[in-house]
């Protein structure tokens, strides 16, 4: 037998007539003011009263329902306007069925009835014009009061592409990096079973599998990041050996081909505290920019010195950024390469401040060229 999952008895039943409802709605439709300002809301607006029924919609709202009028929506509740398959149900009223004691917008609807605003995320399954599909919804209810009598402003911003393609990008590059893994796998041990005249040929291969499993990794904590699911593991690091992972790992990068890393020798060793695979995200992020900045024949310069109680770690390259670049580098999508890029630097800083309590600077100019640093907390 399947656990009883008890009713939803902190929300009322009753419900005010119909005449009530419209002169609540003459409230807001008598208010020229009042409609602008909530149409021009992109978010579905429903104003209901204390017994939670429609009595003011928004157009976008109408859209959002399917209702060929507002004026259709008046006297509903929220779940019976939207379609929920719940509030269907014959036996049962909106936010009285088993299902209802989870349903996210009417724990915010009840919150502001209690005169607390909430947010709160709506998983719902809804039938509309016969159909029947999910929706994802981030729904606000906040409390206001007119004329001595308490409302709801119930927002509704539809997030089910959001919640799609979040879910699409998880798939899609666990499995593109399970696929790699993979690969990298079945390569390596080929270097020593086929003729030499394939070798150069298999550590291409290798090289590319290399930097796409780093494309991948690097695609993958900017999801967690912006998701904020990303839990960094402190660990205890040593910035001559995170320098010495990245030198031997841009080596054989196509992007460093005809180019040059190298260590400036008057580097420190510092230990510090970090997330390792964050911090050789960052500082992967900044040399592979600096290495697409140069041309053939020139070099990035690696280098660290502590400062107080922070570890300076910086990427040099002799080329220079123009001041409008200066002013959107850490932008997100912005790039001076195509239409396709610019991640890298917001993603270098996303994480460095967010994630890992540091943060990425630059200086820029014709002379001295170009200077990223990836500043840390010793501790």
């Amino acid at each position: 037998m399947s656990e009883q999952i008890p009713l939803t008895e902190f929300v009322a039943s009753e419900r005010v007539p119909i005449a009530v409802i419209r002169k609540q709605a003459s409230f807001f439709s008598q208010s020229p003011l009042a409609l602008s300002l909530v149409n021009a809301s992109g978010n579905a607006l429903l104003i209901l009263n204390q017994q939670r029924q429609i009595v003011f919609a928004t157009e976008t709202a109408r859209k959002l329902t399917g209702a060929i009028d507002a004026k259709i929506l008046l006297g509903k509740r929220p779940g019976e306007a939207l379609g929920c398959v719940h509030a269907q149900e014959t036996a049962h009223d909106c936010g009285k069925t088993q299902f209802c004691a989870h349903c996210g917008a009417l724990k915010a609807i009840v919150s502001s009835l209690g005169g607390v605003p909430d947010t709160q995320e709506c998983r719902m399954t809804r039938v509309i014009n016969l159909n029947q599909e999910a929706l994802d919804l981030l729904v606000t209810a906040t409390p206001f009061q007119i004329e001595q009598e308490r409302f709801t402003i119930l927002s509704i911003n539809d997030i089910s592409h959001q919640k799609r393609r979040q879910a699409l990008e998880k798939v899609f590059v666990q499995n593109l990096s399970n696929l790699t893994t993979s690969l990298e796998e079945f390569v390596h041990p080929l270097k020593n079973q086929i003729p030499n005249r394939l070798k150069d040929d298999v550590v291409r291969i290798q090289s590319g599998l290399n930097v796409l499993a780093d494309e991948l990794r690097t695609q993958r904590l900017l999801i967690a990041a912006e998701q904020g699911s990303l839990n960094p593991n402190l660990q205890s690091l040593q910035s001559a050996g995170v320098l010495s992972e990245l030198q031997l790992a841009f080596a054989r990068h196509p992007v460093c081909e005809g180019k040059t890393i190298q260590i400036d020798p008057d580097s420190h060793s510092v230990e510090f505290q970090g997330d390792a695979d964050l911090v050789r995200c960052v500082l992967g992020i900044l040399v592979k920019n600096a290495l697409e900045a140069i041309e053939s024949g020139q070099k990035v310069t690696l280098s660290c010195k502590q400062v107080g109680k922070a570890v300076h770690l910086k990427v040099h390259n002799p080329s220079s950024m123009t001041k409008a670049v200066q002013l959107q580098v850490f932008k997100r999508s912005f790039s001076t390469k195509s239409a396709n890029r610019g991640l890298g630097t917001y993603t270098a800083r996303l994480l460095a401040d967010r994630f890992l309590k540091g943060k990425v600077t630059f200086q820029s100019n014709s002379k001295a060229g170009t200077m990223f640093c990836l500043t840390l907390p010793l501790r």
